[in-house]
């Protein structure tokens, strides 16, 4: 991935999430320009502020390098509404999952 792909990437997060570039810097306890300055592809991450910011898109590094047109991986938001899920509802849901894989 380019520095050009990993800016576009970090763009189509933001923009999908709906948060500002500023208040995901703010959120990431980083100062108002830290974030835009990713954007603007005028640094790069270290490797622990990368998976910070995985964690705060809720998904993993392997979905972040993952080519997929915005809005159109149903995993990014069934993420966080299984976040919201009891342990039980989340048992219940693990079983269906592991049923119907193994048509």
């Amino acid at each position: 991935m380019t520095m050009q792909e990993f800016r576009q990437r970090l763009i189509r997060l933001q923009v999908d999430s709906g948060q500002s570039a500023r208040k995901v810097s703010l959120e990431l306890r980083h100062g108002p320009g830290y974030y835009a300055r990713l954007e603007r592809g005028e640094s790069a991450p270290p490797m622990e502020n990368f998976f910070e910011i995985c964690a705060f898109f809720h998904i993993s590094p392997f979905q972040f390098f993952q080519e997929v047109p915005s809005g159109q991986d149903p995993l990014t938001s069934l993420y966080p509404a299984l976040r919201s899920l009891n342990k039980e509802d989340l048992e219940e849901i693990l079983y269906l999952v592991n049923v119907w894989g193994n048509r």
